[in-house]
């Protein structure tokens, strides 16, 4: 499990801009500034419209949630958005695929 947040719009019910789920977190000492990771159950064809988010929303980490193995049109593609920078220095990845089996 990921432990994410279920997404609800703050308006009424209507399109969730491709999140599926959010995780909080502070990784800056002073605390100051609670980050979001974006969380999606995506298919192969939505992962440069989950990059899209991320960038949209001023995101700093979006992660792909997927039943299979990727496949490397898949990595590519998540590789390509770049990595997110820690204000401790260090980097992730900024799109990232895990498999539910990741979490067993």
């Amino acid at each position: 499990m990921v432990g994410a947040r279920p997404f609800e719009s703050e308006k009424k019910r209507g399109a969730d801009r491709g999140i599926d789920g959010i995780v909080y977190f502070h990784d800056d000492p002073n605390m100051k500034k609670t980050k979001q990771i974006i969380c999606s159950n995506v298919n192969i064809g939505m992962i440069d419209a989950l990059k899209g988010v991320v960038e949209r929303d001023n995101t700093e980490i979006g992660i792909f949630i997927i039943l299979q193995k990727p496949t490397r049109p898949m990595v590519k593609e998540a590789v390509s958005a770049g990595f997110y920078q820690s204000p401790s220095g260090k980097n992730y990845p900024k799109i990232q695929i895990m498999t539910i089996t990741d979490y067993r």
